[in-house]
């Protein structure tokens, strides 16, 4: 939990979200609904957190089949195997998926098992980490993953060299019924790693990027197409995202 901070500027609310504990199976999983709502998050089952980090109603993931390279297939993959790129999406701002990383946290670090002061300083930076502002900005995590070593190659090389400014005009937040918001600050994969950020403000033309009658929360980037439903991302009545 070193890496947690309660430094709230973009700059460091960013790499905060990259944590190691973050690294994880995509494995779809079926559990009890609206598990968020009926227990505090302390006691969420290692199941439940995987659950919201990957097919929640704030994640889940795209992918697409028989994936070519320049037109062949990739000729490091066996015949034998299905190629397949998955972008898989988090909305890193909201609270459940805050509190899933949490959890995780503690039950990798077997807390239960810790002596009282360890006990003590992960209590304090995780309560910061939970307390960072994030009323003026949405946050999407995406990562990849593929079973095809020169796409993953090419894909890493791709985004790593995006920017802002190359994206601002194909990436895009927005909801049922208003107008679309353009990226605010993209945040391209650091070293190995197999994953970016989107951030989007929550304000685009003196309104919320949600009104009262949007259905769904929509992201666009590069050709990819993803809905979210709002009547499934609300807590105590409101629309966390």
């Amino acid at each position: 939990m070193s890496s947690l901070t309660n430094e709230v500027s973009i700059r460091t609310i960013v790499p905060t979200l990259y944590l190691p504990i973050l690294l994880l199976v995509l494995v779809p999983t079926i559990l009890g609904q609206d598990y968020w709502k009926e227990k505090s998050y302390k006691e969420w089952s290692e199941k439940e957190c995987r659950e919201m980090l990957q097919n929640s109603p704030w994640s889940r993931d795209f992918t697409e089949t028989d994936v070519v390279i320049m037109g062949t297939s990739d000729s490091t993959l066996s015949d034998s195997k299905q190629p397949y790129l998955k972008y898989q999406i988090q909305f890193r701002s909201a609270m459940p998926v805050r509190q899933a990383i949490i959890r995780k946290a503690q039950m990798d670090q077997k807390y239960d098992d810790l002596k009282p002061e360890q006990k003590k300083q992960f209590d304090q930076q995780a309560e910061s980490f939970l307390a960072q502002d994030l009323s003026q900005m949405v946050i999407v995590y995406v990562t990849w993953a593929t079973n095809m070593p020169t796409l993953n190659l090419e894909l890493a090389n791709e985004w790593k060299s995006r920017t802002t400014e190359s994206l601002k005009n194909r990436v895009y937040l927005y909801g049922s019924k208003g107008d679309k918001v353009p990226l605010a600050q993209f945040v391209a994969p650091q070293g190995a790693q197999r994953s970016f950020q989107f951030i989007f403000p929550r304000q685009y033309r003196g309104k919320e990027i949600l009104g009262p009658e949007d259905k769904s929360l929509n992201l666009e980037f590069v050709g990819i197409y993803m809905e979210f439903k709002t009547d499934k991302m609300q807590i105590n009545g409101k629309v966390e995202y």
